[in-house]
């Protein structure tokens, strides 16, 4: 894995800048660094790249190019089926001077051009320059692993597996998207393509880019489709799911470095590991994260999976004074604000996992491709029996439920009941974005100051979600919630979150449930193989059963949560309190002040738990204090959060 940066510009490139863009991405590639650069008679160009040795520890340094040096690469990822390909390109009279996967993809490009991509099995983000057509092609994997970041200027062009790339540009302004923020606000991330800030974009998952003649174009180069196929029976599923996902962890233990995975003891994690351990000779080296908090603890079953499979396990408890030491770290490797909590165990289980592997497997994605979530099981009870609740509804039972405290605990049944009962009148495709949003309408009409609002008022960001939810081809309300989730929580918050973390430890995390045959399989699988009754991931459960223990097969879903609604109503509640109130946050323009004393208060009394609410506002301000107010040359991880 490692870290990519380039610039393309009228004039010459100050190579000083070059580094500097591409010694910031450090982390994501410790073991080294090159660069290329290139004068032409009316732009120059530079690529540069940061190396994390995983595979061709001796010979797979970059830039890479061809024999005759007319194209060059830089490359961040994964070519899993790179064996095949090579074979096949040596054939085809192509030779190579490495045993890396990266050489696959220049060769690749030279008989295939654009098209490579669809040959491609892995994870990547990369861009290659080819001098002869004077032509940038930046490219990003099918469901969002790896990032990529671009950014437009006056008469040039860069991008970046990191923002912080383009903070060393000299014409790079740090100018914030507004609507950007109200984004952020609904969603706790801030969708592709935007980013906060102006004149730079995310790459979306499955696209590349073209840079010709200081010309950009954009273009998709991969579908999933959600749609209704006919049934081929559940032993033809299972056959099939067993084979290609097996397939799937076995290709992803090529290293030449020492590896591991994380596990949960969730179903996902346990599969992953159960069938690393049939492959491996030695144990598989495992690394989990608990809580002191019993209801967001899981280390218990991680102790079951790795009691089963005889792993070398390793474990860590997180405590708040770990935190608030974490969050300026947090802060500088996400670049823009992000506000899934559950950062905060992603980066200290890869901080553990790093002091004795360089890189680990996870189940992440299970619960999309799968089925696995609460909500999914929440629109088939609302399709079902939506006549029979309808009448709670309207009636003084509902003004009671909503009356109840809530408590902080991971699956409290006040918080639960509520959602569900006042959703149960929206039609379909609102009812399910609903679920994934922070905040709504009605607390962010008492949240924003009048200016702000009128700045974002013709933008309502659910539609983002709701765009992908119709667009899906599938007739079935569960395969809709699997594509939208496909196309926008899992690579915009899932992925986002795991690759942050795990690169800023300079770990590589390689993710088999993503691989796009597994995709691609599971849309064409009935829902009632999924979902069956009110069973979560019944074909997945019933494929590996023989991998799972049965406090593990028969556990219900947990979820990766974070005591955060704990932590705010005891140990963070001051300091939460101190930075959201301050001046120099009102001043900000964004939010009335009654807003957030409203949201503290009923917080801390139990009335509402609004601690993800808290936690998004939270990371916003301090996020501005460090990226805003602060100089570059004052930008550094080791800030200590109270002198922000």
């Amino acid at each position: 894995m490692c870290g990519i940066a380039g610039w393309i510009k009228k004039g010459k490139i100050e190579k000083k800048v070059l580094e500097n863009m591409t010694r910031v991405l450090s982390h994501r590639g410790p073991d080294g660094e090159g660069f290329y650069m290139n004068e032409n008679p009316s732009f120059s160009v530079g690529l540069g790249h940061r190396r994390l040795k995983i595979i061709d520890l001796v010979t797979g340094d970059q830039p890479m190019s061809n024999e005759d040096g007319s194209i060059w690469l830089v490359y961040n990822g994964e070519v899993y089926n790179f064996k095949e390909l090579r074979e096949e390109l040596t054939k085809k009279g192509h030779r190579f001077s490495s045993r890396s996967d990266t050489e696959v993809i220049i060769h690749l490009y030279e008989e295939e051009g654009e098209n490579l991509l669809s040959r491609i099995n892995g994870m990547f983000a990369f861009a290659l320059w080819d001098e002869k057509k004077k032509k940038l092609l930046i490219a990003r994997d099918r469901l969002g692993i790896k990032p990529l970041y671009y950014y437009v200027g006056e008469k040039e062009f860069a991008f970046a597996s990191e923002i912080k790339s383009f903070l060393h540009l000299p014409s790079f302004n740090r100018e914030i998207k507004g609507e950007a923020i109200h984004y952020y606000l609904f969603l706790q991330y801030i969708p592709s393509p935007h980013t906060i800030f102006k004149k730079v974009w995310k790459l979306p998952p499955a696209h590349y880019l073209l840079w010709e003649d200081g010309k950009i174009r954009v273009e998709k180069y991969w579908e999933v489709e959600y749609r209704d196929y006919p049934d081929k029976g559940e032993k033809y599923y299972r056959e099939r799911l067993r084979e290609l996902l097996e397939d799937a962890v076995k290709i992803r233990l090529v290293s030449d470095v020492p590896f591991g995975a994380f596990l949960s003891g969730g179903i996902d994690s346990t599969i992953v590991v159960g069938v690393m351990a049939d492959y491996l000779k030695e144990p598989v080296r495992t690394f989990s994260m608990g809580f002191d908090v019993a209801s967001f603890n899981e280390l218990h079953y991680a102790k079951v999976a790795s009691e089963t499979f005889q792993t070398e396990h390793h474990e860590f408890r997180v405590k708040p004074p770990n935190v608030l030491e974490l969050l300026p770290i947090l802060i500088w490797h996400y670049d823009e604000p992000f506000a899934d909590p559950s950062s905060i165990p992603t980066y200290m289980v890869s901080q553990l996992a790093r002091r004795y592997v360089t890189m680990v497997l996870s189940g992440d994605g299970g619960d999309e491709v799968f089925a696995g979530y609460h909500r999914y099981l929440a629109e088939r009870l609302l399709s079902l029996f939506r006549p029979f609740f309808f009448p709670f509804h309207f009636s003084p039972f509902l003004s009671f439920i909503n009356s109840l405290p809530e408590s902080t605990r991971i699956n409290d049944l006040s918080r639960r009941l509520k959602r569900f009962l006042n959703r149960m009148d929206l039609p379909s495709a609102e009812r399910y974005i609903s679920w994934l949003l922070i905040f709504d309408l009605e607390r962010i009409s008492w949240l924003y100051t009048s200016e702000f609002e009128k700045k974002v008022k013709e933008i309502y960001p659910p539609d983002f979600l709701k765009k992908y939810f119709e667009k899906s081809l599938s007739l079935s309300t569960l395969g809709r919630c699997q594509y939208t989730d496909l196309k926008t929580y899992l690579p915009e918050d899932i992925l986002t979150k795991v690759d942050r973390a795990s690169m800023a430890n300079s770990l590589e995390c390689r993710v088999p449930f993503l691989d796009h045959r597994v995709v691609e399989f599971m849309a064409s699988v009935p829902p009632h193989y999924k979902l069956r009754g009110f069973l979560l991931k019944y074909l997945l459960k019933k494929t590996f059963k023989d991998k799972l223990p049965p406090k593990i097969y028969f556990r219900g879903k947990h979820g990766f949560g974070v005591p955060i609604g704990k932590w705010f109503r005891e140990e963070l509640y001051a300091f939460t309190e101190k930075i959201l109130l301050e001046k120099r946050t009102i001043s900000r323009g964004y939010f009335k002040r009654k807003g957030i004393e409203r949201l503290l208060e009923e917080h801390k009394r139990g009335r509402f738990d609004h601690s993800h609410r808290l936690w998004t506002l939270l990371m916003l301000e301090l996020w501005h204090r460090f990226y805003i107010d602060q100089r570059l040359s004052n930008l550094t991880p080791s800030i200590s959060v109270y002198s922000l």
